[in-house]
């Protein structure tokens, strides 16, 4: 009698609701949980070339006005760029610290596991992120520290005994906290105002690192390693191990796979709230995009998704750099931009942004269409 065929390890959703990505990749599960299934809709263009910003340009006299009229181009018209000759070296040892936690024993990575629930004062921790039953997973572990400013920085969520996790982090956050002060001078100066407009406005510097790890998935088109989103920050810098595309940008109604150039930091212009009616007892807030405040509506964000593959993992490091949560701290229309053109928002605090945009459960830009008065 023949063998018989033995049958494909099935998935009961129940039992993997809540479990690590990396645990049901190593699993060998042969489909993906229900939980973790959405339509991945469209085919992406292949290897488009988001718009690439050379620091270097930037930094020279005689050549600044000719990027900066590139950077707004791309502000405008993507919402995304790529940022080359930065000048930073720890971009290798950040993702070289991120893949070393994710290698940990799974026992000591679980001490930095994430506290469930998701508010404005617990989105630290190490696990996977919107597990609710009313949510579709994404296939991706994560781990989320603050990294900016010092007062925010909780070090018992670092995995210390990494002797090199702890200064790999600091490096880069160090590094890039002077790029972005300098990229958000830049925009100021595309807008026509003061160089330290924008860097002003937000108030005290604050950051949140976050490392995601992409398994390798059984079924890569029934999930997705991010689901459609436009990201929560001012501005957010990504750096992802090179040779992997998984970064799809949504550019007039398209979705396009971006094709990074190596040793390249990926920036998108990241999302904030539109405060429209904020009472004590009824708040109507519509999220929208920093610089689209600040521009008046000249700029505006992108969604932007992740995919995954069969063949290999992925690891990134997500810099979300944001306003102060200081309540005093207010986010509104630069005057200058005004004059001709009424200001089209109100006034905000990132503190009740970041409130209103942790509970929401809608798709992509949904939150802002399902506002709009």
């Amino acid at each position: 009698m023949a063998p018989q065929a033995q049958a494909p390890c099935m998935v009961d959703d129940q039992e993997y609701e809540n479990e690590l990505v990396q645990v049901l990749a190593e699993s060998g599960i042969k489909q993906v949980p229900p939980s973790f299934v959405q339509t991945v809709e469209d085919a992406a263009n292949q290897g488009d070339l988001i718009p690439v910003i050379d620091m270097a340009a930037l930094r020279a006299d005689s050549r600044r006005e000719l990027e900066l009229a590139k950077l707004a181009s791309a502000c405008q018209e993507w919402g995304f760029f790529q940022v080359i000759n930065h000048g930073m070296a720890s971009t290798r040892s950040i993702l070289k610290s991120a893949r070393d936690f994710f290698e940990l024993p799974l026992e000591m990575k679980r001490t930095w596991q994430k506290v469930p629930g998701q508010s404005v004062s617990n989105i630290e921790g190490y696990g996977r992120y919107n597990t609710s039953s009313q949510t579709i997973s994404d296939w991706v572990d994560v781990l989320v520290v603050y990294t900016e400013p010092p007062s925010c920085k909780n070090i018992d969520k670092w995995p210390l005994q990494l002797r090199s996790f702890r200064e790999g982090i600091e490096s880069y956050s160090d590094d890039l906290k002077e790029l972005v002060l300098e990229m958000n001078c830049a925009i100021s100066d595309t807008l026509g105002l003061s160089g330290d407009y924008i860097n002003k406005m937000c108030g005290e510097y604050s950051s949140a690192l976050r490392i995601n790890f992409y398994p390798p998935c059984p079924e890569p088109d029934k999930a997705l390693g991010v689901s459609p989103h436009s990201d929560g920050s001012t501005i957010t810098v990504l750096c992802e191990d090179s040779g992997h595309e998984a970064l799809q940008v949504r550019k007039n109604g398209d979705w396009v796979s971006v094709k990074v150039v190596p040793n390249s930091l990926i920036v998108n212009i990241g999302d904030i709230v539109q405060v429209l009616n904020f009472l004590i007892f009824k708040a109507l807030i519509v999220r929208e995009n920093f610089f689209q405040v600040i521009s008046n509506g000249k700029y505006k964000s992108v969604e932007h998704r992740a995919v995954v593959s069969s063949e290999h993992d992925r690891i990134s490091a997500v810099m979300f750099n944001y306003p102060s949560m200081n309540s005093h701290v207010e986010i509104f229309p630069a005057p200058p931009l005004c004059k001709d053109h009424p200001a089209l928002y109100k006034s905000f605090t990132y503190y009740e942004y970041l409130s209103f945009y942790l509970n929401q459960k809608a798709p992509g830009k949904a939150r802002v269409d399902s506002l709009l008065i």
